[in-house]
């Protein structure tokens, strides 16, 4: 069970890093928009993380 946290907790870190490389990328040109598009993003991956992880936790 430790193994599979310790991996998924490295593709969250990777996709982390990616995730925040391409919005610097971006940030220059960023829009109204696309700075909502982000904040949902955001809330939604947050979200999600925390529902699974509550069932995971049988909660």
């Amino acid at each position: 069970m430790s193994t599979l946290l310790n991996s998924l907790w490295d593709s969250v870190r990777w996709y982390a890093a990616w995730y925040a490389n391409w919005v610097y990328e971006l940030w220059i040109n960023i829009t109204p928009v696309g700075y909502i598009i982000l904040c949902l993003t955001v809330i939604g991956i947050g979200w999600l993380a925390l529902k699974s992880g509550v069932k995971a936790y049988g909660g």
